[in-house]
């Protein structure tokens, strides 16, 4: 069994896969796990029908959808960069679509939370809303994006889509880390290990975060005049061949 004598004596009483043992995709990743305690998914102590439940199935069908349209979104200016303009197309269909999919399984998956997780419906219609609102009107403005073909705009305006409904996922719960019996303060590991484990976030990110803006800087550059002529010419030699 996992957890500490505090959090067992407070979870234990919790049926197998009620909403009060679910974890979220925000929970999962957000706090350090220390020895005493164990990932949201597995607090019942069983690792596959503690995700069999309307929520987690929820959360992962969003999780799906939400990567494929940050996909094809992302896709639609380079496709454009390249010179394919009907490609460029084929993707901003998909993304059109996959957006009206998302919006379609967000609406049904309100009704889903109210029935199976009330406590965090609760938080996402209270503290949560504000970001709700901020994640909707920039879905709504990627769409509009996408309609006109502002590839450029509509990458930036369907990240932050994206990445506030993970932020406000996370401040419906706060302070919890397992709706209602583990917060972040009693999930964390000690103190010694959060330090040690920032410091190597922060030295790694040094090392990291510059190299994926060099990449991204890279494959964001047009193909160069001498660049393309040589492709084309090797193909000739090839079909020659």
């Amino acid at each position: 069994m996992c957890g500490s004598p505090r959090t067992r004596s407070r979870s234990s009483t919790a049926p197998s896969g009620s909403p009060a043992t679910r974890g979220s995709p925000v929970s999962a990743a957000a706090t350090p796990l220390s020895p005493r305690t164990c990932p949201p998914g597995i607090a019942t102590g069983n690792v596959v029908t503690s995700w069999l439940n309307p929520t987690s199935i929820l959360g992962g069908v969003l999780a799906v959808l939400v990567c494929a349209y940050l996909a094809a979104v992302f896709l639609c200016l380079d496709a454009r960069r390249e010179g394919y303009d009907d490609l460029a197309d084929q993707f901003r269909t998909r993304a059109l679509g996959t957006a009206a999919t998302t919006g379609v399984v967000g609406l049904v998956g309100i009704f889903v939370l109210r029935a199976d997780a009330p406590l965090l419906f609760e938080g996402l219609i209270g503290r949560a809303l504000p970001v709700i609102v901020v994640s909707v009107l920039a879905g709504i403005a990627s769409i509009v994006l996408l309609i006109v073909r502002r590839y450029g705009i509509a990458r930036i305006t369907s990240s932050v889509a994206v990445a506030t409904i993970l932020v406000g996922w996370a401040v419906a719960q706060y302070p919890y880390l397992l709706l209602p019996y583990l917060t972040i303060e009693e999930a964390a590991g000690a103190r010694t290990t959060l330090v040690a484990m920032t410091v190597v976030l922060v030295l790694g990110s040094l090392v990291l975060v510059p190299a994926l803006v060099w990449m991204f800087v890279l494959f964001s550059r047009p193909p160069r005049a001498d660049s393309a002529e040589a492709v084309e010419a090797s193909g000739a030699r090839s079909s020659i061949v």
